[in-house]
Formats: structure tokens, C-alpha cells, sequence
């Protein structure tokens, strides 16, 4: 059951007693303490339903089980991530701009052309997880877990950690990209090569 109403914020929309803020291509949570992990879900269906992004900016998802959630193009732009579960979890070009990562468990993960600028990746596994062309610029990676992982034309510009962190068996291939217009140089390299494998 669906109702709406306008408030100067946005349009408030209520689904299924979960009640949701829609502004400019973005749904979002209009309570802000913690949300549930039902409540995340209905708001990535609701979201994906009405082709609106998630806004998920500055929220507490601290310990939540998020695994197999399409979190592509969300914003997780500070929030708080740390200890949740985010394995299988599609993040391809989420925004997680100084978003607290910290001990999140992030096993095969797709993180590719995900922007973790400044973000806080102690003690997270990336174990298998996919970062192709991601945006780790300033991020703490202090004890992070990259073994195994598909690191491809990642930005490690001004990083801090490095020398603690794991990195034992990554495909790693082009490491460190130095702007922006070079990430998209790699990122058109990378759709050729795609592209030619299946011409």
C-alpha cells in the first residue's frame, strides 16, 4: 500500500508502513536513527521499483547483515558501515565517500568504479571482492584484508596503512591511477577488452 504526500524536502511516500523521502532521483529513509535490515531491503525494492537511487548518507547501518543487496549507485556517503555484513553485496559505483568501513565484512563483494575516497577501511575483508577502477584516494587501509581480491587501476593516491594491510594473492594489475582522467582512460580500457572478448 502506497501513499504520498509533498513536503518541502521532497515527496514523502509511504510503503508498506516504512515511510521514504523522494528528491531528485534519490529515495531515502526519512527517520534517521538505525534502520532495520527489512527496512534497508524494502527501501533498495522501492528504490529500484520507481528507478530512484539510495540515499543511505550519513546512516547508522553499523553490524547490519546487508549480503546480497543491489546497493549500485547508492550513496553511503558517511555513513557508518562498520562490522556489517555486506558479502555478495553489489556495489558498483556506490558512493562511499569517508564512510566508516571498519572491520565490514566484504567477501565478493563487487566494488568496481566505487568511490571510498577518504573512507575508513580498518580491518575490513575485501576477501574475492571485485574493486576494478575503484576510488580508494585518502582511505585509512590500516590492517584491511585485500587477499585475493580483483584490484584493477584502483586510485591508492595519499592512502594511509598500506604497509599493514593484506594483500597476499590479489590480482592486482595497474595499481595506483594518479586523477580522475586517467580512471576513465582505464575504464575504457578495461569495456575494450570486455567488448573484444565477446566481437
Amino acid at each position: 500500500m502506497e501513499n504520498q504526500s509533498v513536503n518541502p524536502k521532497g515527496t514523502t511516500i509511504k510503503i508498506n508502513g516504512i515511510a521514504y523521502v523522494s528528491t531528485e532521483r534519490r529515495l531515502a529513509l526519512v527517520r534517521r536513527e538505525k534502520p532495520s535490515r527489512e527496512e534497508v531491503v524494502e527501501l533498495v525494492k522501492a528504490a529500484n521499483s520507481s528507478r530512484n537511487l539510495v540515499d543511505l548518507r550519513r546512516m547508522d547501518l553499523s553490524g547490519l547483515e546487508l549480503n546480497e543487496l543491489d546497493l549500485s549507485g547508492a550513496d553511503l556517503s558517511n555513513a557508518n558501515l562498520s562490522s556489517a555484513y555486506l558479502r555478495k553485496t553489489r556495489l558498483y559505483q556506490a558512493k562511499l565517500i569517508e564512510a566508516d568501513l571498519t572491520d565490514a565484512k566484504l567477501f565478493r563483494a563487487d566494488l568496481s568504479e566505487a568511490w571510498l575516497n577518504g573512507a575508513n577501511l580498518t580491518k575490513a575483508s575485501f576477501y574475492m571482492a571485485t574493486m576494478e577502477c575503484a576510488d580508494l584516494s585518502n582511505a585509512n587501509l590500516n590492517s584491511a584484508n585485500f587477499r585475493a581480491a580483483l584490484l584493477y587501476a584502483v586510485n591508492l593516491t595519499g592512502v594511509t596503512g598500506l604497509e599493514t594491510a593484506k594483500v597476499g594473492h590479489a590480482i592486482t594489475i595497474k595499481m595506483v591511477v594518479p586523477n580522475e582522467e586517467h580512471r576513465k582512460l582505464f575504464v575504457a580500457e578495461r569495456d575494450k577488452a570486455k567488448q573484444d572478448m565477446f566481437d
